[in-house]
């Protein structure tokens, strides 16, 4: 037997009181069967709802990976008291599942718990989802340059983001329709997205409008790049 900690990602139903398990750890994806978890009186049905931070003791068989018991670590049972924020998590278990690789969990793990806390403390689920996309995108290979302009290197007079060349461009380099114009402040909400460390995330918030239009913007630019197609958005729109 061994013990693991990990972020429950996804749940599938098996046989008539059995559940498996999708977890995402600090190394990897790791999935396991938890017997008996439907039934009304089964002591490890906490452990496994989505979203929840469980520390598990797993057993190995012949069969596979089978849940023996555990503790609960951190429900975040405030983010998810109205829709909103349950649209919150939705959108972040999607984005992590399709966008995040084995080998990538090391780099997110941190991240992702880091924006349930968020949510947990009541900051709005559109800034949330915005900064964690944008990590999810930067792990994942998508990541803008905000360093400079993509065209000529300048740092100066930078005046918007070509989704189609990755990046930033600079009034010089702009010709009207090789990117989206952004002002001032929209520009260094890129940078702080795209640059942002652990020990720095969520401590800079912008407000509903500003989240609702970057995280459009970079919902298009994935979809274009990665042709991976987001549905949990628009539930989250919808609030």
């Amino acid at each position: 037997m061994f013990e693991i900690d990990g972020i429950v990602l996804g749940t599938t139903p098996f046989n008539e009181h059995d559940s498996i398990v999708n977890i995402i750890t600090k190394q990897q994806y790791f999935s396991f069967l938890a017997k008996g978890v439907l039934k009304i009186n089964s002591k490890n049905a906490s452990l496994i709802n989505l979203c929840n931070y469980s520390r598990f003791n797993i057993s190995k068989g012949k069969t596979g990976h089978s849940l023996r018991n555990g503790e609960l670590l951190n429900s975040f049972q405030n983010a998810k008291k109205d829709l909103a924020g349950l649209s919150a998590l939705s959108f972040i278990r999607e984005i992590t599942f399709k966008f995040i690789q084995d080998d990538d969990a090391i780099q997110i793990f941190d991240f992702l718990k880091k924006s349930l806390e968020l949510l947990d403390n009541n900051k709005n689920p559109f800034f949330v989802c915005l900064l964690y996309f944008a990590q999810v995108l930067k792990i994942a290979g998508y990541g803008l340059n905000v360093d400079s302009c993509q065209l000529c290197g300048s740092k100066h007079d930078i005046c918007a983001i070509s989704y189609e060349n990755g990046g930033m461009i600079c009034k010089k380099c702009y010709s009207g329709n090789n990117g989206k114009t952004y002002s001032a402040r929209k520009l260094k909400i890129f940078r702080y997205l795209f640059k942002v460390e652990l020990s720095k995330f969520g401590e800079i918030e912008f407000n509903e409008d500003e989240c609702k239009e970057l995280l459009t913007d970079l919902l298009v630019f994935a979809n274009n790049v990665s042709q991976v197609n987001i549905k949990s958005y628009k539930m989250l729109f919808m609030n």
